[in-house]
C-alpha cells in the first residue's frame, strides 16, 4: 500500500502469464480525457465522469508485466490487453475492466450480427439516411445497391459508416441494435453496450476484457471476418450497373504477413482503438492486442507486440 497525495490506493498484484512463468508488477495508471464529439443529428452524446472526481482515484488496475519487461509507462493508452487465441488468460493486461467508447471497433459486432441475420446475397439498398451518416468511406450513393456481404466488407476494410447504416436500416435499426446486445450477453460480454451499428456514438462502450471475448467468438464461429479485415484491398460489386469498386484497407497492419486481422476504431470521445490478431514466433496460437484510448493506436500495438 501506498499513498499518492492525499488518496490511499490499494495495488493488487497477481495474474497469470500464459505457458510462462514470471513476476508480476502493479502500475498505477494516468486517466486521459479528450473534448466531447461534435453533435451530429441522431448522434447521442454520453458525458462521463470528470477525471477528477474522487471516483476516478479508486479506479486501480493489476497490470501483468510481459517476460521482457513492458510497463505501463511504455504504453500511452487508457486500457490495453494482449491474450492467446483460445485463452482468456492475459499475457498483458492493463486496466482490462475499463470501460472506454469503441467507435468503429463496434463494427465487429455489427457485422458478426448482419452475416448471422442476413443471407449473403441478400440485396440491400442504400437510403438516404444511411448515406448521410458520418463520412464518405465506400463513396455510396443513394439509390445504390449492394449484396450485405459486400457491405460488410465495406464496413470491415474502410470503416464504413454509410454501411453499417444500411444493414442495420434494411434488417430494422431497433431490432438489430437489440441484436447485437443480446448476442454480446450471449458471449458473456457484461460490461459492453450498442447504441448503434457504426460505432459513432460515444455510448457503445466496452472493455479489453469483453472485445477479447468477442474476438475469441468470431474467431471460433465466424473467422471469415478476420479474414477480411487482414486483406488490402476487397472489391464490391455495384448491382445495377455492375461496376467493380475498388475499397483500400484503412489498418496499416493489412497485408502483412503476421497480421491475421483486426478492427480500427476512432472517434473524438475515444482517440484511437485497435483490435488486432498476430501470429507471434515461438507461439504456437496467435496473439490478440487490444488497445483503447491511444494517441497512436498502431504503435501502442507494436510496443505491445514486440515484447510479446
Amino acid at each position: 500500500m501506498r499513498k499518492s497525495k492525499d488518496k490511499t490506493l490499494f495495488i493488487f498484484t497477481g495474474a497469470v502469464l500464459v505457458g510462462l512463468a514470471a513476476s508480476v508488477t502493479s502500475q498505477m495508471f494516468d486517466k486521459r480525457r479528450n473534448g466531447p464529439l461534435p453533435q451530429k443529428e441522431n448522434i447521442s452524446v454520453i458525458e462521463e465522469t470528470s477525471p477528477n472526481e474522487a471516483s476516478l482515484l479508486a479506479e486501480s488496475a493489476a497490470a501483468t508485466k510481459p517476460p521482457n519487461g513492458l510497463t505501463d509507462s511504455q504504453i500511452d493508452v487508457s486500457a490495453a490487453a494482449a491474450y492467446l487465441i483460445n485463452n482468456e488468460e492475459p499475457l498483458y493486461i492493463f486496466r482490462g475492466e475499463k470501460q472506454w467508447p469503441i467507435a468503429s471497433v463496434t463494427k465487429l459486432m455489427s457485422s458478426l450480427v448482419a452475416r448471422r441475420l442476413m443471407p449473403a446475397a441478400e440485396i440491400v439498398t442504400m437510403d438516404k439516411k444511411a448515406v448521410a451518416a458520418y463520412g464518405e468511406a465506400g463513396g455510396f450513393k443513394v439509390g445504390e445497391r449492394f449484396t450485405a456481404e459486400d457491405l460488410v466488407q465495406a464496413m470491415l476494410v474502410v470503416s464504413s459508416n454509410d454501411a453499417a447504416e444500411a444493414l442495420a436500416s434494411h434488417y430494422g435499426q431497433e431490432e438489430f441494435i437489440v441484436e447485437m446486445n443480446n448476442l454480446a450477453t450471449v458471449i458473456g460480454m457484461t460490461n459492453t453496450v450498442f447504441i448503434d451499428a457504426t460505432g459513432l456514438s460515444p455510448g457503445n462502450l466496452s472493455t479489453p476484457n469483453d472485445l477479447n471475448k468477442l474476438v475469441q467468438f468470431i474467431w471460433s464461429e465466424d473467422p471469415e471476418i478476420f479474414a477480411i479485415t487482414r486483406s488490402p484491398t476487397v472489391n464490391i460489386i455495384d448491382i445495377d450497373d455492375g461496376q467493380s469498386r475498388k475499397l483500400n484497407n484503412i489498418n496499416l497492419f493489412a497485408g502483412r504477413s503476421n497480421f491475421l486481422g483486426g478492427k480500427t476504431g476512432q472517434i473524438p470521445d475515444s482517440d484511437g482503438n485497435l483490435v488486432s490478431i498476430f501470429s507471434v514466433p515461438d507461439r504456437s496460437q496467435p496473439v490478440v492486442i487490444i488497445v483503447l484510448g491511444a494517441k497512436d493506436r498502431f504503435q501502442e500495438t507494436e510496443k505491445i507486440l514486440i515484447k510479446l
